[in-house]
């Protein structure tokens, strides 16, 4: 079967077309066609090497225990390995693979969020209106300040300006009850608002955005000027858009948040997913979104509670099961919006070299798992005592499998590091190569 080797490069260089025809051509039941027969024969042959090896792998040390596997053939379904595949765990980050098929599949990748300044008539109240947009930049500030000057020197009949927020657009808390550490400090998240600066963190991130949209105004307007931010006000109803900045795409948004576990954009896009679904764009509502939206794809959910949208809290139980389910159906061509995480410039980290599986966080460098830096691509998941991965690699019979693992349980950075390399151990011995 010739077209089994378009799929060798799919990792390294992803192809929609070519995986397409694998996925149709792996999905049929063998023939009589007696090429056909022998590939079947070899690819049943690497599936039980892989897991002779596996079921070594994880019956002791870092992997024993606390640990949930699962392994599948992608375009078939079959389970190669599976040891308490249908367990719940705490996953951590690996959590954010739900945030982003549900934010590809019910925003759509190429959906922007767009920040807006108001005004009503030719008051000298301007508004800053939050629309979620995670990833302000300054530069966006000072492009909304150029706009508004522009604007109000052509129009205002008084140089006093005065610049209020509304930052109405998400509710509920800002910080997750479950989140162990007092919620965890800025420099791992800030609390959930509808507008949060790449420049700064604080603990009102929307404020701090509209500060510096004042102060970068003021400026703009020049001498003879003066603007002041007054904080919290409702849009007035007759105001119309003066500004306007636009944030990334979702589907940049979603590759950051994989790459390297950006956990502000995990919240903030569960929030969009929650209005999506026409439902309160809090923690709950976001979780009861993205289920609603994942399970619609076919996604085997059972047994899974989901929390929050970037697996910062531990009350975040997910089973291998329910992430492969999750991987087959994102690496299905047939669904088009979710092709940002397997095709086309991959989001998920690849293994020694990019995001949170980089070489420098000691990602497969070890004796049994360097064989498969480039060969593979997964997104991570660390909390205080968990760890997991689950991604994807083209095994040594051509056939692209999706694997899961998840150890709870671990007490020490010791534990947790043995942890983790025996688990880039085992994205080896799927790829086949360990």
């Amino acid at each position: 079967m010739v077209a089994l080797g378009l799929v060798a490069g799919l990792i390294a260089t992803p192809s929609v077309p070519a995986t397409a025809m694998i996925w149709s051509l792996t999905k049929a039941s063998a023939s009589s066609d007696p090429s056909t027969s022998q590939a079947l024969a070899r690819q049943r042959a690497a599936e039980a090497r892989i897991a002779t090896r596996l079921a070594t792998l994880t019956a002791s040390g870092p992997l024993h225990g606390a640990a949930s596997v699962n392994v599948v053939d992608v375009a078939s379904g079959a389970v190669i390995y599976g040891r308490k595949k249908s367990t719940a765990r705490t996953a951590a980050s690996n959590t954010k693979l739900y945030t982003a098929v549900a934010a590809l599949q019910a925003l759509g990748p190429s959906t922007r969020f767009t920040t807006t300044i108001t005004r009503a008539g030719t008051s000298n109240r301007v508004t800053f209106v939050s629309a979620g947009d995670p990833r302000m930049t300054n530069a966006r500030l000072r492009s909304l300040a150029r706009q508004t000057a522009t604007r109000l020197k052509a129009s205002s009949t008084t140089k006093a300006i005065t610049v209020r927020l509304d930052d109405s657009l998400f509710a509920g808390a800002t910080k997750s009850s479950t989140w162990r550490q007092g919620g965890y400090g800025l420099s791992t998240i800030q609390p959930v608002r509808a507008t949060a600066r790449t420049a700064v963190r604080s603990k009102d991130s929307a404020a701090s955005a509209a500060t510096a949209y004042a102060r970068y105004l003021d400026a703009a307007l020049g001498k003879g000027w003066s603007v002041t931010f007054r904080g919290r006000a409702a849009t007035p109803p007759t105001a119309v858009t003066i500004a306007k900045s636009d944030s990334a795409t979702v589907k940049t948004l979603v590759k950051r948040m994989l790459n390297v576990s950006d956990n502000q954009v995990a919240e903030v896009l569960h929030r969009h997913i929650a209005l999506s679904q026409g439902l309160a764009p809090t923690f709950a509502g976001g979780a009861k979104a993205t289920l609603r939206v994942v399970s619609a794809l076919g996604v085997d959910t059972s047994g899974i509670t989901l929390v929050d949208g970037s697996g910062l809290s531990p009350r975040d139980r997910i089973t291998p099961k329910s992430l492969t389910s999750l991987l087959t159906v994102a690496a299905n061509p047939e669904n088009s919006r979710l092709r940002s995480i397997l095709y086309a410039d991959s989001s998920l980290p690849v293994a020694g070299k990019t995001g949170t599986l980089k070489k420098a966080y000691a990602r497969f460098t070890g004796k049994h798992s360097k064989c498969a830096a480039g060969k593979v691509v997964a997104k991570t998941g660390s909390l205080d005592y968990e760890v997991a991965l689950s991604g994807y690699t083209v095994g040594a019979d051509g056939r692209l499998k999706a694997f899961s693992v998840i150890v709870n349980g671990l007490h020490g950075s010791a534990a947790k590091t043995k942890a983790r390399a025996s688990m880039d151990q085992l994205a080896a011995t799927v790829n086949g190569c360990a």
